[in-house]
């Protein structure tokens, strides 16, 4: 979305993410945007006890999160 400061991924690990919230498994996935502000409203609106989200302001280098860290 040019101009929002928000970052999109796709590919493989999206693919993964989408089939565990399907199946209702927990799921972790990262939020990127240029701004702060931007990233942390999207973590707010879109994590669940079950859908985790973390954010990041590198969006060229976000990070996919380890699941195995709590």
């Amino acid at each position: 979305m040019a101009g929002s400061g928000v970052s999109a991924r796709a590919g493989q690990a999206a693919a993964r993410a989408g089939a565990q919230v399907a199946a209702g498994l927990p799921t972790v996935v990262t939020v990127a945007a240029t701004d702060d502000l931007v990233a942390g409203r999207a973590q707010y609106l879109l994590s669940t006890p079950r859908f985790r989200c973390y954010r990041t302001t590198d969006v060229q280098g976000a990070p996919y999160p380890n699941p195995s860290v709590p």
